[in-house]
C-alpha cells in the first residue's frame, strides 16, 4: 500500500507538472505566431500610410482648398486609428479563451513595443 501512495502522487505531480508545461510551450508558440500577426499588420499599416501620404500629396497639387484637404487628413487619420484598433480586437477575439489573458494587447503602441522587444529597440518609431 506504501508503495501503491507514492506511485499515486507521483503521478498526480506528473500530470499537474506536464500540464503546466503544456500550456507555457502554448504560450511561447502562440507568442511566436502573436509576433509573425504583428509583423503583418505593421506592413499592413506602413502600406496605408504611404497610400495616405500619396493621396493627400495628390489632394494638395489639385484644385481642392487647404481646408478640404484638412478636412481628408482628419478623415483618414480617423479611419486609419480606428483600422488599428479594429485590428488588435479582431487578433485579440481569436486568440484561445484560456491563453487571452497573457497574450492580449490593449493598444497600437503595445503591438509596437512586440516588434521593438523581438528587433531592437525604436526600430518600428521614426
Amino acid at each position: 500500500m506504501y508503495e501503491f501512495t507514492w506511485f499515486f502522487i507521483g503521478a498526480v505531480c506528473f500530470k499537474m507538472l506536464s500540464a503546466l508545461m503544456g500550456v507555457g510551450a502554448s504560450i511561447n508558440y502562440l507568442r511566436t505566431i502573436q509576433l509573425h500577426a504583428v509583423l503583418l499588420l505593421s506592413a499592413a499599416a506602413e502600406d496605408i500610410s504611404f497610400i495616405k501620404r500619396v493621396k493627400h500629396t495628390t489632394l494638395e497639387e489639385s484644385d481642392f482648398s487647404k481646408a478640404q484637404i484638412e478636412l481628408f487628413k482628419e478623415a483618414d487619420q480617423e479611419m486609419f486609428n480606428n483600422w488599428k484598433q479594429s485590428a488588435i480586437s479582431k487578433m485579440n477575439a481569436s486568440l484561445p479563451h484560456k491563453l487571452r489573458a497573457s497574450l492580449a494587447l490593449e493598444s497600437w503602441d503595445e503591438t509596437l513595443n512586440i516588434l521593438d522587444s523581438a528587433y531592437g529597440k525604436n526600430k518600428t518609431r521614426r
